[in-house]
């Protein structure tokens, strides 16, 4: 059976020059894979940054596809994991990290 919906995660530390362009990259590329459903949950792992309330903001702008949580205070990048993963919606689920290391096009249907 083929998954037709994903769920990315994206755990952040203080990533408030970076959680912007993470997010929307891969909203991009997730609404290009023409799926039935997908989401991009942003972990704000207790950042005392902008990072949560850069957050807040992508997720008023499109709240059917961007969600937040945030811990404070910080967890830890395991447990900013965790609460990206049970928080999931769908079967198939997708995480890199939030400061654009990786080339988030390179994520293929």
């Amino acid at each position: 059976m083929p998954f037709d919906t994903i769920s990315a995660v994206l755990p952040a530390f203080n990533e408030e020059d970076n959680i912007e362009k993470a997010t929307t990259q891969m909203a991009t590329v997730l609404r290009s894979l023409n799926l039935r459903d997908w989401e991009v949950i942003i972990v704000d792992d207790g950042s005392v940054d902008h990072t949560g309330e850069i957050a807040d903001r992508l997720v008023a702008a499109d709240p059917d596809h961007i969600r937040v949580f945030h811990h404070s205070p910080n967890l830890g990048y395991a447990q900013a994991l965790r609460t990206g993963f049970t928080s999931a919606r769908h079967q198939l689920i997708f995480y890199t990290v939030s400061d654009n290391q990786f080339e988030v096009a390179e994520v293929k249907h």
